[in-house]
């Protein structure tokens, strides 16, 4: 039977997500749990992991569709807040560049140089009855406003994460289709102004995977 996969950046998430599920870990240190119509692998976080685990869980595989759920940050300016859930269709890889001495900060592709098929970003399909958004991926988080202030003008993102740019790359090259659905936990740039409501990102997480995968 064919299945979906879901893969999920944290262990922590993947059971709020998916309560009274037990994952187990596999022969590539991944943890997985199989469940009647979909595989739930966690990604581990950041760009690295989440290029390693969704490669070597679909490179052979034969899922039909792969799903990336996780919590973001939202820019302030987007007119997001904490439990929000949006659809990122498309993904940049933002802190793949150079700063130069004057400030100026240049993407990759600006210089001439690009990561996936000739551009700097992933692109999703969008997910039913989501609205749709730009997504930043990150390793250099924007823990200021003037980083977070940084990554949105060179990309016009609405939101940020950790795993989606990498993750969706694999999937474009693999062609396999993939949708990437995040709820908003937090507000990106100054860390002591956040304002963090991860239970309600979590709820709605778990309503999206509830009404359209499980």
């Amino acid at each position: 039977m064919e299945k979906s996969v879901v893969f999920v950046p944290t262990l922590k998430e993947a059971e709020k997500i998916f309560e009274n599920v037990s994952f187990i870990k596999n022969n590539h240190g991944l943890y997985i749990a199989e469940l009647k119509n979909i595989d739930v692998i966690i990604t581990g976080i950041g760009k690295s992991n989440a290029a390693f685990s969704s490669c070597i869980s679909l490179v052979n595989s034969s899922y039909y569709t792969v799903y990336l759920l996780g919590i973001c940050g939202a820019y302030r300016n987007s007119g997001l807040k904490p439990g929000d859930i949006v659809s990122i269709t498309k993904d940049y890889f933002a802190d793949e560049g150079l700063m130069n001495s004057d400030g100026e900060y240049k993407l990759l592709s600006e210089m001439g140089f690009t990561i996936n098929g000739g551009r700097n970003y992933s692109e999703f399909n969008c997910a039913e009855g989501l609205k749709k958004v730009i997504g930043n991926t990150v390793s250099f988080l924007s823990g200021t406003d003037k980083a977070a202030g940084l990554y949105q003008s060179k990309t016009k993102a609405s939101v940020e994460n950790m795993e989606g740019a990498s993750l969706g790359m694999v999937c474009e090259r693999l062609n396999i289709s993939a949708r990437q659905v995040r709820a908003v936990s937090n507000f990106c740039g100054d860390r002591k102004k956040q304002e963090w409501d991860i239970k309600k990102a979590f709820n709605v997480l778990r309503k999206f995977a509830e009404d359209y995968i499980l």
